[in-house]
């Protein structure tokens, strides 16, 4: 015989989530998303020069991100053209 729950298991959430995710595009089209600690860096780097813009110091024009993967250490991410680069090539 299956019971339902009781009520003093249900949990509440007061406050929602926001998740952003980020994602790559490769030469064929195909979208591919970045993992999540990377997507958190970025977004981190996208608000604090997102802030910046307004007047809270000098806007550093893109995001490096060999900060959040050392695999990722040759790509930058250039805001003004919201385009991903390769340093090395």
């Amino acid at each position: 015989m299956a019971m339902a729950p009781s009520p003093s298991l249900v949990q509440v959430y007061t406050s929602p989530a926001a998740v952003a995710v980020w994602e790559w595009q490769d030469g064929l089209g195909t979208w591919h998303p970045y993992s999540a600690t990377v997507c958190s860096f970025i977004e981190q780097q996208f608000v604090q020069q997102k802030g910046q813009r307004f007047g809270l110091g000098s806007l550093a024009h893109s995001i490096p991100l060999g900060q959040a993967d050392p695999s990722l250490a040759p790509y930058i991410i250039d805001l003004p053209s919201w385009t991903q680069f390769r340093q090395d090539t």
